[in-house]
C-alpha cells in the first residue's frame, strides 16, 4: 500500500469549469427555449433526456448546465461516459466517485448497495450526466432505485421513455445559424453576403457543421464563398461527413495522423502520453498538432488527473473510421494503438500515485485494447494488461476500486478461452469496441470508397517521400469558441491534403519485452520552406540551458575564469596542460609581493619555486624580445595570455595568443601553432565570434593533417564539429564528430575519444537520432569510468538520459539523470547538477507529475544560486512560475520569484507571467481566498527543495 497516499477518486464530481470534458460555448445561440426549461427541470431535482442528432449540441448545452451547477451548487458534476453499462456497472461507478467500493455488495445483495449509492447521491446532491454509448434499461433502473430525487441530463440520439422529461434540440434557424457562422469566422457585425447565405443554407443549421465551417475560415483565412466551393461535390453522405471531409483536406499530414490515431481508440480519447507513444511523436508535436484539430473543432481539449487529453467529436470520430476502412488502414492503426496501450499499461504498472493516476486515466482505452485483443484473439495481450494490473501495479485495484474492470478483464479471459479461434467478426458485449470491420472480401490495394461516406481526400498519384518535421512549440490556443469582436488565431497555413503511411507492425507474434511502434510517416507531394519558430507553447516553457530534445550546443573544451559557468562538460585539458607540450614555463601570480626569489636569474626559471608578478612576466618578455630569442617570447607570450583568460581579460588574452601565433609560424614551431590555433578557435566561439573561430578550428585541423598529428587532429576536428553545431550546420557536425572519432581512435586517448563520441552523442540527439546517441554515450560512459573521470562521466550520463526521453523511456532516462546528479554532487559541480535537476523536472512534467517538477526546478533553482548563474536562475524561476500560479497556495512565492527574475533579466516571458500572476494574486485577495505568505528569500524557498 502507498504510504500517506493521495489520489483523486476516479469520475470524482467536477467541482471546477476547466475541468469539465466540454467547455460550454461562449453563447448558446438559439437555445434560450430549451435551456429555460432544462433549467426548471434541474433546480426541481428531476431528470431530463436530451435527444438529437449527432453535431445538433447536446453535449455544448450540458456543458451550459454543468457549468451554472459548478458555480451555484457545492455536489458539483458527475459526468459519466458510458460504454453499455449494465445497472451495477453504473451504480459500481458513482460509488466509486466517492471512494467507497461496493462492487462486492452490488453483486451479492443489491438492494444494500443501491441503498448506499442513493444514500451518497441524496447528501452530495450532484447534477448527473449520462453520455456516450447507453443502455436506456440500465439507466431507466438507475434512476429510479438510486436517483429519484437527483437532477440528471441524459444525453442521447434518440428518444426513449422512462422518468424523465424529453427534450429535443432541432436545426437553427437561418438567423441563428448566421449568427453563430459569424461568431466562429471572427466576422463579427460583417454583413452577409450571397455566398454566405449559401454557404448556410447548405449547411442546414446544425450547430457543428457551422462551428466546423466557421473556425476554418478563420483559422485558412476562407471566405465562406470559398470554403463552399471546396466543399466534395457528391450526393453520398449526410452533411456533416461532407464538411468534415472538406475539413479534414485542409488538415496538414500531422494533424491529420493525430485524427486517425484518435480513431484508432476505443474511446475516440487519448492523453498526450498514450498519443506520443501511439504516433512516437514527442509530447510537444502532439499538443501542437492536436490543438490544430481543436482549432478548427474537431477535438476538444480537457483536463483529466490534472493532465492534457483530446476527445474527438463523434462525428469526426466516424468519419475518420471510415475513411481508415476504406483504404484498409483501420486493423492497422487499431493494432498500433494496442501495442502503444500495452506499453502505456506496462509503464505505468508501478505501485507510486503518479503511475496509478496514469492508469486510471487511460482505464476505458485499456478495457476497450483488451476487448480488441480477445476480438482479433491476441490472448497474450489481454494476459499482460491483466497481470500489470492486477499484480505488478500492486494495490491499484484494490485503493482505486478498479474491481468492475478486472471483473470485465477476467470475462474477457474466459470469452477467449471458449473461443481460442474468434473470427474477425466476432463481437464481444464488454466493453464495447465502435469498430468499422474490414472485410476479407476488399481488394488489397486503397480505392475511394463508394458507399460509406465521406469520400477521402485525394491521393497524390506518384508523391515525394518526405518525412515532416513538426515544430516543438507553437502558441496556445483557445479551446473556447470567439466572441463576435475577436476571431481565432491563425495557425500553420494549410497544406496539400497528402497519404499517410502507416508503418504496420506484426501483431501475431508480440515479444514479452514489448517494443516501440514504428514511426507513422506522413508524405506528403511538396514540402515547402518551414515558417519561423512561433513563440514558446505556454503548456511546456522552453528552458534556456537544458533542453531535453534539443541539447545544448557546447563550447569548446578549453580552461576559462571559474566565473564563467559554461553550459557544457568541462574541458579535457586541464589547466597544467592545455597547451599540451608548450607549458608556460611557470605559473603566474597577479602583481603582488614575492619572496626574494623571484629575483633569480630569468634564465634559471624552471627552478623557482615562488611564481613571479606579471610585471616581472612582462620584464622578461622585454628581455627576450631584446635577446631575439623568439621560442621563449612566445612561450611568455602564452603565458601572459593563460593569466588573461584565468581573470576574464578575454579580448586581452586573444591579441596575446595571437601575438604568440605570429611567433611560433616565425620560428616554424609546429606543435606552438597547433596548441595555439586550438585556444583561439576555442576563445573565439566563446565570446561569439564563430567566423574567426571556423578559420582558427580548419587551420588548425589542415596542419595536422600535413604533420600527421592524429591526437591533435582528432581533438581539432572536434573542436570545429563544435564551431559547426554552434552555428547549426547539423549535418558536417555530426560528420565531423564521426571523422574525429575514427582519428582518435589509433591514439588510444580514451578521453579524447570518450569527449568525441559523447559530441557526437549529442549531435545524434538534436538530430532526432535517439537510438544512434544511445549507443555512442554508452560507449562514451564507459570510457569515462574506465579513465576514472567522473566529471566527464555526469555530463554523459545526463544526455543519455535526454536520449531515453526521446525515445519516452522515461524509467530510464530519470535513473540516467539522478546518476548524473549524484557524480556531480561528489564533484562539487553544481552547474551540471542544476541541468539535470531541471531535465528530471522537465521528465516528471512530461509525466504530469506536477509535484515531482515542481520539487526539482526548484532544486535545479538552488543550484543555480550556488554557482551564481543568473540565465539558469531567470530560467527555472520561468519554469516554477508557470506551475505556481495557478495555485492559491504558491502564488505569493510565484510573483516573488517572478519580480527577481524581471530585475535580473527582463525577458517579455518573465514580465507576461509576473502580469498575471499579480492580477491573480490580487483576485484572490479580494476574493477573500486564504493565501499563503512567501518564504522568507527565494533562496530559502530553492534551498528547502535541494535538502529534502
Amino acid at each position: 500500500m502507498i504510504p500517506d497516499k493521495k489520489f483523486m477518486s476516479h469520475g470524482a464530481p467536477i467541482r471546477e469549469k476547466r475541468l469539465l470534458p466540454v467547455q460550454p460555448p461562449g453563447q448558446a445561440i438559439g437555445r434560450n427555449r430549451e435551456l429555460a426549461s432544462m433549467h426548471v427541470t434541474i433546480k426541481a431535482g428531476a431528470s431530463l433526456l436530451l435527444y438529437g442528432p449527432a453535431g445538433i449540441g447536446k453535449t455544448a448545452l450540458a456543458a451550459v448546465l454543468a457549468t451554472a451547477q459548478i458555480a451555484s451548487n457545492p455536489g458539483g458534476v458527475l459526468w459519466l461516459m458510458l460504454n453499455e453499462d449494465d445497472l451495477t456497472a453504473i451504480a459500481t461507478r458513482v460509488a466509486r466517485a466517492y471512494d467507497e467500493d461496493i462492487f462486492s455488495t452490488a453483486t451479492s445483495d443489491w438492494i444494500k448497495a443501491s441503498g448506499r449509492v442513493r444514500e451518497l447521491l441524496q447528501k452530495n446532491r450532484p447534477l448527473i450526466i449520462f453520455d456516450g454509448l447507453l443502455d436506456p434499461a440500465s439507466i431507466r433502473e438507475f434512476v429510479k432505485q438510486c436517483a429519484p430525487t437527483n437532477a440528471i441530463i441524459v444525453i442521447s440520439d434518440r428518444v426513449f421513455p422512462g422518468p424523465w422529461t424529453p427534450i429535443e434540440l432541432k436545426p437553427l434557424n437561418e438567423k441563428e445559424s448566421q449568427h453563430v457562422f459569424r461568431i466562429y469566422a471572427g466576422l463579427g457585425d460583417v454583413g452577409t453576403t450571397v455566398d454566405t447565405e449559401s454557404l448556410i443554407e447548405f449547411l442546414d443549421g446544425y450547430p457543428l457543421t457551422l462551428e466546423l465551417a466557421g473556425r476554418t475560415c478563420a483559422v485558412d483565412k476562407l471566405t465562406a464563398g470559398e470554403f463552399l466551393s471546396s466543399l466534395p461535390a457528391t450526393g453520398s453522405g449526410s452533411i456533416q461527413q461532407t464538411v468534415m471531409s472538406a475539413v479534414f483536406k485542409r488538415l496538414d499530414t500531422a494533424s491529420q495522423g493525430v485524427l486517425l490515431v484518435l480513431a484508432a481508440t476505443s474511446t475516440r480519447s487519448a492523453s498526450v502520453e498514450l498519443l506520443s507513444m501511439a504516433t512516437r511523436l514527442a509530447p510537444a508535436d502532439v499538443i501542437a498538432q492536436a490543438r490544430k484539430l481543436v482549432a478548427r473543432g474537431v477535438a476538444r481539449e480537457y483536463l483529466s488527473y490534472g493532465q492534457v487529453r483530446y476527445i474527438l467529436h463523434e462525428v469526426a470520430y466516424e468519419f475518420a473510421r471510415n475513411w481508415l476502412s476504406s483504404f484498409q488502414r483501420l486493423e492497422g492503426l487499431e493494432a498500433r494503438v494496442m501495442q502503444a496501450l500495452l506499453t502505456y499499461t506496462e509503464l505505468h504498472a508501478k505501485n507510486t500515485v503518479a503511475d496509478h493516476d496514469r492508469l486510471a486515466d487511460e482505464i476505458d482505452n485499456i478495457l476497450g485494447t483488451a476487448a480488441y485483443a480477445v476480438d482479433r484473439g491476441k490472448g497474450e495481450v489481454l494476459n499482460r494488461l491483466t497481470t500489470a494490473l492486477e499484480n505488478n501495479a500492486d494495490d491499484f485495484i484494490m485503493e482505486r476500486h478498479f474491481w468492475l474492470e478486472l471483473d470485465l478483464l477476467k470475462k474477457l479471459a474466459s470469452l477467449l478461452r471458449e473461443a481460442p479461434t474468434m473470427r474477425k467478426t466476432a463481437t464481444i458485449e464488454l466493453p464495447r469496441i465502435p469498430s468499422v470491420t474490414v472485410e476479407d472480401t476488399l481488394p488489397a490495394t486503397a480505392t475511394a470508397p463508394t458507399a460509406p461516406p465521406p469520400p477521402p481526400p485525394e491521393m497524390p498519384s506518384t508523391p515525394d517521400a518526405e518525412t515532416i518535421q513538426l515544430a516543438l512549440n507553437v502558441p496556445a490556443i483557445t479551446i473556447e469558441p470567439p466572441s463576435e469582436s475577436s476571431a481565432e488565431e491563425t495557425l500553420d497555413a494549410p497544406t496539400t491534403p497528402a497519404n499517410i503511411v502507416i508503418e504496420e507492425p506484426p501483431v501475431e507474434d508480440m515479444p514479452n519485452e514489448t517494443q516501440p511502434a514504428p514511426a507513422i510517416s506522413f508524405v506528403q507531394p511538396t514540402v515547402s520552406a518551414p515558417p519561423p519558430p512561433p513563440p514558446p507553447l505556454s503548456l511546456r516553457p522552453q528552458p534556456v540551458k537544458l533542453t531535453p530534445d534539443k541539447p545544448t550546443v557546447e563550447t569548446p573544451s578549453v580552461t576559462l575564469p571559474s566565473a564563467a559557468v559554461l553550459q557544457t562538460p568541462p574541458p579535457v585539458e586541464t589547466q597544467a596542460n592545455l597547451l599540451t607540450r608548450l607549458e608556460p614555463p611557470f605559473p603566474i601570480e597577479d602583481d603582488t609581493e614575492i619572496g626574494e626569489q623571484a629575483k633569480t636569474n630569468p634564465d634559471e626559471d624552471t627552478e623557482l619555486r615562488t611564481p613571479p608578478s606579471i610585471k616581472t612576466m612582462r620584464d622578461m618578455l622585454v628581455e627576450a624580445r631584446q635577446n631575439r630569442d623568439q621560442r621563449r617570447e612566445a612561450l611568455l607570450l602564452q603565458s601572459l595570455a593563460q593569466h588573461s583568460m584565468d581573470v576574464g581579460r578575454t579580448d586581452e588574452a586573444i591579441s596575446l595568443f595571437k601575438d604568440a601565433l605570429a611567433v611560433f609560424e616565425k620560428v616554424d614551431d609546429q606543435d606552438g601553432m597547433l596548441a595555439t590555433l586550438d585556444v583561439l578557435a576555442s576563445l573565439s566561439s566563446y565570446i561569439g565570434k564563430p567566423d574567426d573561430a571556423l578559420v582558427y578550428a580548419t587551420r588548425g585541423v589542415n596542419f595536422a593533417q600535413q604533420i600527421g598529428d592524429k591526437a591533435r587532429l582528432g581533438r581539432l576536428q572536434t573542436r570545429l564539429a563544435d564551431l559547426r553545431l554552434g552555428i547549426g550546420d547539423l549535418p558536417t557536425a555530426i560528420q565531423t564528430y564521426a571523422t574525429a572519432v575514427e582519428t582518435l581512435r589509433s591514439t588510444e586517448d580514451w578521453v579524447s575519444i570518450g569527449v568525441a563520441m559523447s559530441k557526437l552523442g549529442n549531435a545524434y540527439l538534436q538530430n532526432k537520432q535517439p537510438n544512434e546517441a544511445v549507443q555512442l554515450l554508452e560507449a562514451a560512459i564507459a570510457m569515462f569510468r574506465k579513465e576514472r573521470r567522473a566529471d566527464q562521466e555526469s555530463k554523459s550520463l545526463g544526455k543519455l538520459g535526454s536520449a531515453y526521453t526521446q525515445l519516452n523511456q522515461w524509467a530510464k532516462a530519470q535513473e540516467h539523470h539522478e546518476r548524473a546528479v549524484t557524480l556531480a554532487r561528489e564533484q562539487f559541480d553544481h552547474a551540471t547538477e542544476a541541468e539535470q535537476f531541471a531535465a528530471i523536472g522537465y521528465l516528471r512534467e512530461l509525466q504530469r507529475d506536477r509535484e515531482g517538477s515542481l520539487l526539482n526546478y526548484r532544486r535545479a533553482l538552488h543550484a543555480a544560486y550556488l554557482v551564481d548563474d543568473v540565465n539558469q536562475q531567470v530560467a527555472y524561476i520561468i519554469q516554477l512560475g508557470e506551475f505556481m500560479i495557478d495555485d492559491t497556495r504558491t502564488l505569493t512565492q510565484a510573483v516573488q520569484l517572478l519580480r527577481e527574475a524581471e530585475e535580473k533579466q527582463r525577458t517579455p516571458e518573465a514580465e507576461r507571467l509576473l502580469k498575471r500572476a499579480e492580477q491573480r494574486l490580487k483576485r484572490a485577495s479580494n476574493a477573500g481566498l486564504p493565501i499563503p505568505p512567501a518564504e522568507a528569500s527565494n533562496r530559502d524557498f530553492a534551498a528547502k527543495a535541494y535538502v529534502a
